[in-house]
């Protein structure tokens, strides 16, 4: 239902989520602290500690009632912060959604697939020199003239799109980092006498090949549901999420229960020091283009705006704007400033 213009709309924010991910963020910043030789790390701790104290929303009166939008806010940007990753990840998807929804407009036949790329699990220590070994393998594995025969176009490019998730056993400690791979799929990929299309049998020798292995890794391929047949349904942008979350999961990080680390401090520095100045993301030629014919800014480059300039349903209308600030003492978000528009300003403000 519509709102009936009630200041009492504005204290609706859902503060669950934003209040959950500042208080693991308040934890990862003292492991960082204690984890790392004596003022190594307090720089980026402070840094994480302070990202996220205000938040500003515009807040707007739908059909289906109010809705808030973020519009301001102090980020850190540290791959180790909740929030920032939130924001980076959403940002994230609605950018790929962008640059799939004109491509396979403009290449209707293709269909897109998803590629899972691991390596053995290995220990914190080793994290690092294992990210190394992935992204070394991922180039051969791309350059491979059985990846180009299956995914190249009539212009001999291939288009992809790749993002790096680490995951964390909790039972062993290990950790299970891998890659996926959205690869689009060329006009008679399916068809077996073209040549084109690749078994899991396949893949999973070329890409043990790529990685240098000395056994078989484990590797995943299948179609990506509502991204092809020249369109990207509502179904194709909810998987793509697949391929745009965290980096790492912070649940393996931190207790969702006690909110406490569930690692060592030097671990989580561990963690830190492997994903340090890395590309957690890649794309091929083809996409970069697009990126670029739509002015999209690398989520990662420093001036990067995470704001979502998605359009607003037809009928909203601007309520006004709310600005929540971070209480220490109750480790909740409180509203502090509120700009109220009147009703017969409304329209005309919206």
């Amino acid at each position: 239902m519509p709102s009936d213009g009630s200041t009492d709309d504005f204290r609706s924010f859902d503060r669950l989520p934003w209040e959950l991910n500042k208080r693991i963020a308040l934890e990862v910043a003292r492991g960082l602290r204690d984890g790392g030789q004596p003022g190594e790390y307090d720089r980026l701790a402070d840094r994480i500690t302070r990202c996220g104290r205000v938040l500003e929303f515009d807040r707007y009166d739908t059909v289906e009632g109010t809705i808030p939008r973020l519009v301001g806010g102090e980020f850190c940007r540290s791959r180790m912060c909740p929030t920032c990753m939130r924001l980076r990840s959403r940002k994230l998807h609605y950018q790929l959604s962008e640059v799939l929804d004109l491509y396979t407009r403009r290449n209707p036949t293709d269909q897109a697939l998803l590629i899972t790329l691991t390596i053995r699990n290995c220990v914190a220590e080793e994290l690092a020199d294992t990210l190394s070994r992935l992204m070394e393998a991922l180039r051969r594995f791309v350059r491979a003239k059985r990846f180009k025969r299956a995914f190249a176009d009539d212009s001999g490019a291939c288009s992809w799109f790749r993002t790096l998730e680490i995951t964390r056993n909790a039972e062993t400690g290990a950790y299970h980092p891998h890659l996926h791979l959205l690869v689009m799929a060329p006009n008679g990929y399916f068809q077996r006498d073209t040549g084109r299309y690749l078994t899991q049998d396949e893949l999973a020798e070329l890409w043990g090949t790529s990685l240098h292995a000395d056994y078989r890794p484990v590797v995943d391929i299948r179609p990506i549901k509502g991204v092809g047949g020249g369109r990207l349904t509502d179904i194709g942008r909810k998987s793509l999420r697949e391929v745009t979350k965290y980096v790492t999961k912070f649940s393996d990080l931190v207790s969702s229960d006690s909110l406490a680390l569930a690692i060592t401090p030097e671990e989580l520095c561990e963690v830190h020091e492997a994903l340090r100045g890395r590309r957690l993301i890649g794309k091929s030629g083809t996409f970069r283009a697009l990126s670029a014919e739509l002015d999209q800014v690398d989520v990662d480059e420093p001036d990067a705006d995470w704001g979502m300039p998605d359009a607003l349903p037809p009928e909203a209308i601007y309520l006004g704007r709310e600005r929540w600030e971070w209480r220490w003492a109750s480790q909740t978000f409180e509203i502090f400033d509120l700009v109220f528009v009147p009703p017969e300003r409304r329209r005309e403000t919206g």
